[in-house]
């Protein structure tokens, strides 16, 4: 990816809708100057470890329609990706600023555990 400046790594605190829900997380978006790379993670715990759970990032600002990137498979508890691995990064951006202001969610099933807007 193609980006200007310096290396700049943003972090959104993901929380969860369920009440009395004990899960919580967070995606974290680097990008590195120096090797002209990007890496992004999601990290939950408090995660049913029998499930397996889908991460799925808004495709526009404030559109409500949500594709998935990825999925956490059962036991895990992150999610990361890396240019420098020859990953793609989230709906095939190529500057990770481009998902400010959208929604992401980790799913179990149909059901939101986590959600929170990236930075």
């Amino acid at each position: 990816p193609l980006f200007k400046g310096k290396n700049a790594t943003k972090k959104a605190v993901l929380t969860t809708p369920v009440a009395g829900g004990k899960a919580k997380g967070s995606a974290t978006r680097t990008d590195l100057l120096v090797t002209g790379s990007s890496t992004f993670s999601v990290t939950s715990s408090n995660l049913d470890k029998a499930q397996t759970h889908d991460v799925a990032i808004e495709t526009a600002p404030k559109s409500g329609a949500f594709a998935v990137y990825g999925t956490m498979p059962a036991g895990k508890s992150k999610l990361s990706r890396t240019t420098k691995n020859g990953d793609p990064m989230p709906l095939d951006v190529d500057v990770l600023t481009e998902l400010s202001g959208r929604k992401i969610e980790v799913r179990e099933g149909a059901t939101v555990i986590l959600e929170g807007t990236l930075p």
